[in-house]
This record gives C-alpha cells, sequence and structure tokens, in this order.
C-alpha cells in the first residue's frame, strides 16, 4: 500500500484543524466510513483514526518502562484496528485489516495500536483536550434510534465536562471534493473498466439471452480488471427497463426490446463514476446496438 496520498490527506486535515483532537471510526452504514477509508485507505469497520494535531502522550505507565515511563512518547497519528482472528482468519472471515498487517511505517502513522486501546488512549487524550472534531458516518436525524455517532459523541460529553465536540464532516468533505492525482487516476481507470464491461454486453446483447448472463459478463469483466460492483447493477429488459431501481435482472430478452443496463466498477481509492447502457434489441437475426453515457458521482 502506498501510504504517501494519505499521509498527505491527513497532514492537510491536520493543518486546516488545528486546536484539538480529530476522531473518525470506521464504521459507516454500509460497512466502512467513506471518510475513514479516505484518509487511511483501509476498508476495516471496526477501525478508528485518531489525529492529534498539537501531539498527544501514548505509550506510558508500567507496560511501557524506559525514559519516557511516565511522559510516554509524543504522536500525532495514531491508527486502531482489531487484533488478528485465526479461528476467523481459518474460514476466511478474518478482518480486512489487522493489528499484524501494517506497521506505522506502511500505514504512514505514528503509532498502529489494537482497538482494545482506543477508550484508554481517547480518554488520556481528552483529558488535555476541551475540542474534538467527530467525522460522523451517519446522516443526524430525529428519527428512530439513535445511530453509533450519536451515542459516541453522547458518551464523550457525559464524561468530559466542557469537552466541544464540533462535525469534522464538512472539512473533510470538501477535501473528497477536489481530486487529487491519485483519485484521478483511479476514477480514469474505473471509468475505462466499466466501458470496457459496457462495450463488451453491447456486443453480445441479442434476444434469447436472460438479464442474468449480461449482470454475469459485467462481473467477469470488472473482477478480471481488479473491480467490483459498486452497487447492485440494473439489467432490465422490456417492461422491465421501465421498474425503478428493478434488481431481479432475471428474465428473458426478447426482439424489438429495449435493454436498461445501469452499472458501475468501483477500485478501490476511487470516487465511483456511473455510466449507463440504454440500447435496443434487434430482430433475431441482427447485431447488438447502442451507446453509452457518462457522468460523475460521489461516494
Amino acid at each position: 500500500m502506498n501510504a504517501q496520498p494519505y499521509l498527505d490527506r491527513r497532514g492537510i486535515l491536520m493543518e486546516q484543524l488545528q486546536k484539538g483532537l480529530i476522531f473518525v471510526a470506521g464504521r459507516g452504514p454500509s460497512g466502512v466510513n467513506a471518510d475513514f477509508l479516505y484518509l487511511t485507505g483501509i476498508a476495516e469497520p471496526r477501525g478508528a483514526l485518531l489525529l492529534a494535531p498539537g501531539g498527544t502522550r501514548i505509550e506510558t505507565g508500567r507496560l511501557h518502562p524506559g525514559p519516557d515511563y511516565v511522559r510516554g512518547r509524543l504522536a500525532q497519528q495514531l491508527l486502531f484496528l482489531p487484533p488478528a482472528d485465526p479461528l476467523a482468519a481459518r474460514w476466511g472471515e478474518d478482518s480486512a485489516a489487522t493489528l499484524d498487517d501494517l506497521t506505522a511505517a506502511d500505514a504512514g502513522v505514528d503509532a498502529v495500536m489494537a482497538s482494545t486501546q482506543l477508550n484508554d488512549v481517547l480518554g488520556n487524550a481528552l483529558q488535555r483536550a476541551g475540542l474534538l472534531f467527530y467525522s460522523r458516518a451517519w446522516e443526524p436525524s430525529l428519527a428512530g434510534a439513535d445511530d453509533p455517532d450519536a451515542l459516541h459523541t453522547a458518551r464523550n460529553h457525559s464524561r468530559f465536562l466542557g469537552l466541544e465536540i464540533r462535525d469534522a464532516g464538512p472539512a473533510v468533505h470538501e477535501m473528497r471534493r477536489l481530486k487529487d492525482q491519485t483519485e484521478i487516476g483511479s476514477l480514469e481507470r474505473a471509468v475505462a473498466v466499466t466501458a470496457e464491461g459496457l462495450d463488451r454486453v453491447l456486443r453480445m446483447a441479442r434476444p434469447g439471452l436472460n438479464e442474468c448472463e449480461i449482470e454475469a459478463e459485467l462481473t467477469r469483466v470488472y473482477r478480471g480488471r481488479g473491480a467490483r460492483h459498486a452497487f447492485d447493477p440494473i439489467v432490465g429488459a422490456g417492461p422491465n427497463a421501465l421498474s425503478l431501481h428493478y434488481k431481479e435482472n432475471s428474465g428473458p430478452i426478447g426482439e424489438e426490446q429495449l435493454l436498461l443496463v445501469d452499472t458501475l466498477s468501483l477500485i478501490h481509492i476511487s470516487e465511483p463514476t456511473r455510466l449507463d447502457a440504454r440500447s435496443r434489441m434487434p430482430s433475431s437475426a441482427g447485431k447488438g446496438g447502442g451507446g453509452g453515457g457518462g457522468g460523475g458521482g460521489g461516494g
């Protein structure tokens, strides 16, 4: 993993939010918090990132004997990851990234620590900081039960009287809106892979095929190029093409039917770019035809 782009992004964020602490949880509504992925390059929901522009002390106490036994060492960037689970790994269900996978140098941070240490480290840091910038993964709402962001910030407020909590989202999202060269390259690759998949689909599509065969071909092309579906593709023929958010992709493709394909390839660090294709099926003896369109999207 090339840590430099993520190190640069974290540096820019710390320059913008110079006071207090910045906390980014790994968990989001769809698995991984997009802000965590953007700042670390790690797709691990059980991870967390703590940034301290002014520095925070770690590795204090009897478990860390040495000259800095009392004061510990000063750190600005801390990454927390879950420990490895041999049993889960045996069944192919281990975490996307664990404590044993990355060194601090690999991740471009001052220290990689166990996620079980997060409460102690964050608690010690909050004793000396009156301001916490928190990156929300869930949209705030008064409806329903409290989301994990609300629960976490409420807990911090109740434990540390006088603590001010602000939203780090606007600063991070403005950074994500302006793409760096790494993201631009990833976007271009994602667009090229999606276009390749659509080109293959437009050449193979014909009456008598099933919608699921079109989806399978897209999957083959994407996986073969190191990409994946950013969302479940929509492949609808005839009346299915008119069904909003049709997902079954199981109907036959008839003659002279409109075929709609709504798809997107996703490459690890790219912000998604969406392409869709619409073509009309020729007669049974005809050839596939159609066109493609493109547009921008953000994740």
